[in-house]
């Protein structure tokens, strides 16, 4: 993982941790560990995601999160 990865995949845990009232702790539990949407999806598509509004990557990941049933699991 390059650093702008790094930092990209950091950046979209803290936004998404804000938006949905959550520590950025539990979000990298639920997108890192239990899922892997950051490592099957945020990481691998920074380029063209990187590129998109704050509004536009938080809405495509919370998406990908209700696919999966994120939002009833518990950290």
């Amino acid at each position: 993982m390059s650093k702008k990865e790094l930092e990209f995949a950091v950046f979209c845990i803290e936004n998404i941790a804000d938006y949905l009232h959550m520590n950025a702790q539990d979000i990298y539990q639920l997108l890192g560990v239990r899922s892997r949407i950051l490592f099957e999806y945020i990481v691998p598509s920074f380029e063209p995601l990187h590129t998109q509004s704050k509004e536009y990557i938080i809405n495509e990941v919370i998406e990908l999160m209700k696919q999966k049933d994120l939002q009833k699991m518990r950290v």
